[in-house]
């Protein structure tokens, strides 16, 4: 539905992420680049990637905060995975979109 709110990396990574800048989907958090230049408080920007990072970890009490209905996993987010020193834990979770693509793999899952 066009009010889901997706999980995709954010922060300073991710600023033409797909599924904000191609599909139009709601995010918990943007581009950071962007956002502080249009007047967003630097420290809640930085707790917001927190608790990001904390999502893509399995923390179901923010996923219902943020009211996540989908999880991305592509190159941007174990990339975003990546530089914070985490695995993506998508456990409690059903695939429900999977696709290779020539530049990596694609995989969409929805909280059940």
């Amino acid at each position: 539905p066009p009010e889901s709110v997706f999980l995709t990396a954010g922060g300073y990574s991710a600023h033409n992420h797909p599924v904000p800048a191609l599909a139009g989907r709601r995010i918990p958090l943007g581009y950071m680049g962007w956002l502080w230049s249009h007047g967003f408080n630097g420290s809640e920007l930085q707790k917001a990637e927190r608790d990001l990072t904390e999502m893509f970890r399995g923390n179901e009490s923010l996923l219902s905060k943020y009211d996540i209905d989908y999880i991305c996993v592509g190159p941007f987010e174990e990339d975003f995975a990546r530089k914070k020193g985490i695995s993506i834990n998508i456990s409690g979770c059903k695939l429900i979109y999977d696709r290779n693509f020539s530049t990596g793999r694609w995989q969409i899952y929805i909280r059940n």
